[in-house]
């Protein structure tokens, strides 16, 4: 079992930089794409020279984030943590991973592209990951970066939905990307400390 979750959580590492990848090359085949203008889903949408580059990799993101929160659920079980916190947490991963897959086969303008707001979860999950980590010594600084980073989240969601006003047509992409940089990388962060901390684990 520990190698699934080792191959799990190695997958998890990944996450952030599939996706990122994925804005990276679509936005170069796309003539006159502004970034700090435009949404990141417009790579992918039906008018976009080459959609697939971008739906290909938010569908992988998707299911790489589903992947991890198994390696996730299994690390906290072998490690004796919450299960309740532990389960919760896996949950919100699994449903941020389900709306990229929904949102990668409905890309825009289909109105299921916004995946019924399922992914809504992912605004709590660093939090939940720092309660069910809250009592293990060695994941003092994580805990802390969770913490912070869903301070970041939740700052960043309310900016791009429009509080205080400071999102225009102009800035919208930078906005939506500054939420981006404080969804994925945490994962892979998370991913990595697990890796280290299962091996140091018994065997169960």
């Amino acid at each position: 079992m520990k190698n699934h979750i080792n191959l799990s959580l190695r997958i998890g590492v990944a996450i952030p930089f599939v996706y990122f990848s994925s804005i990276v090359i679509a936005g170069l085949f796309y003539p006159g794409y502004n970034h700090a203008r435009q949404f990141a889903s417009e790579l992918g949408a039906a008018g976009a020279p080459h959609p697939w580059i971008f739906n290909t990799g938010l569908g992988l993101t998707g299911a790489f984030q589903m992947i991890a929160a198994f390696g996730f659920w299994r690390a906290f079980h072998n490690a004796k943590l919450n299960p309740i916190l532990g389960g919760m947490a896996a949950a919100t991963l699994c449903c941020s991973g389900l709306a990229g897959m929904i949102s990668a086969y409905f890309p825009m303008p289909d109105p299921r592209h916004g995946a019924f707001g399922i992914q809504a979860p992912i605004l709590a999950s660093p939090l939940l990951f720092a309660f069910t980590l809250w009592k293990v010594a060695e994941a003092k600084r994580l805990t802390v970066f969770l913490v912070l980073n869903n301070i970041l989240l939740a700052a960043a969601f309310l900016l791009l939905i429009g509080v205080g006003g400071f999102v225009t047509h102009e800035n919208v992409g930078f906005f939506q990307r500054l939420l981006i940089l404080v969804t994925f990388p945490w994962m892979s962060i998370s991913a990595y400390w697990f890796l280290r901390y299962v091996r140091r684990l018994p065997p169960n």
